[in-house]
């Protein structure tokens, strides 16, 4: 199982970015997503709460769900994973960078059967948090998510990237 080259070179580029505490406690996600393992598409929703005393770091609990068909057959596809997130400041305080790491499962169902087996995926997301009203206020609320990953499939499936993108709500401290 090899990862992509595009994806450790991503990885590399966020590396100058410096991390620092968060401004909030906990985010929800919702997402539109493509997987390319089949060209499924489907709904990805994540939700991460930050470490009390570590605040850059959150613990993210990631579910997908994908439709679709390949070679004339209709395939279901869920992952479901958790991991640690890292949130990495950028020059504007409203935007957010955020590699993670996400172990779990994945379920794939076709006109053959279902198989289950185990998952790990590497990727990382950005995220654009509106602007407060208050100068100096803590960046909460409503924004943007979009995020790239690569699901390694630890069983007799074909590995895969995703991506998705979609609304995110940060809840404050």
């Amino acid at each position: 199982m090899r990862i992509p080259r595009w994806l450790a070179a991503f990885l590399m580029l966020m590396a100058p970015a410096a991390a620092h505490a968060d401004d909030h406690r906990a985010d929800i996600s919702g997402a539109f997503s493509y997987a390319k393992g089949s060209k499924l598409l489907g709904m990805h929703q994540a939700f991460a709460h930050t470490l009390p005393d570590r605040e850059q770091w959150s613990v993210v609990g990631d579910f997908a769900v994908y439709f679709g068909s390949d070679e004339g057959r209709q395939i279901t596809r869920a992952t479901y994973m958790v991991g640690p997130r890292l949130t990495l400041s950028t020059q504007s305080p409203h935007h957010k960078v955020l590699p993670y790491a996400l172990f779990g499962g994945i379920y794939n169902n076709d006109d053959l059967g279902g198989t289950t087996d185990g998952a790990i995926a590497f990727g990382a997301g950005w995220e654009y948090i509106q602007k407060p009203a208050v100068q100096g206020a803590s960046s909460h609320g409503l924004g943007f998510r979009a995020q790239a990953d690569y699901v390694i499939n630890l069983g007799d499936r074909d590995s895969f990237p995703r991506l998705s993108a979609g609304l995110v709500y940060r809840f404050r401290k």
